[in-house]
């Protein structure tokens, strides 16, 4: 699967998520915490958590089209690092029984954006510093 590929799909699964946890966010809290009461603070948080899946889903729907350079780069790393420490605090509460096994489904999908997104920003990072390397030696001939 290429990157444009990833992208498109990550984006249509936080667009997914953030719509849910936005305007679904009670059916949201029962479908992955069982038995968590709705208070304010909690509808509040979840749907702060939503407009960030909107936000991430934007960015990553973008960033499909855009050009190996250093923002994408760094997008690639930022993405990679979020679904990384993502997943383990998923792991973190499943395991404490704070959220019920129906994460683990979280778990894979966020690790695998993660890997993904390391590997690509770690393959795009040495075509960076192999283009400069060939602008630097056509600059000095």
């Amino acid at each position: 699967m290429n990157l444009k590929n990833i992208f498109t799909v990550h984006a249509v699964i936080l667009l997914i998520y953030g719509v849910m946890d936005l305007f679904l966010t009670k059916n949201a809290l029962s479908m992955f915490a069982e038995g968590v009461q709705a208070s304010p603070q909690l509808v509040l948080t979840v749907r702060m958590m939503g407009a960030t899946f909107l936000s991430l889903a934007v960015l990553t729907w973008f960033m499909r089209d855009a050009h190996v350079s250093h923002g994408r780069r760094a997008g690639l790393f930022s993405l990679a690092v979020g679904n990384i420490i993502a997943s383990i605090l998923q792991i973190m509460a499943i395991t404490d029984g704070a959220i019920n096994d129906m994460n683990w489904i979280g778990v894979v999908i966020s690790m695998a954006f993660g890997v993904a997104y390391a590997y690509y920003g770690n393959k795009e990072h040495k075509m960076i510093i192999e283009r400069e390397a060939k602008e630097r030696a056509k600059a000095k001939a």
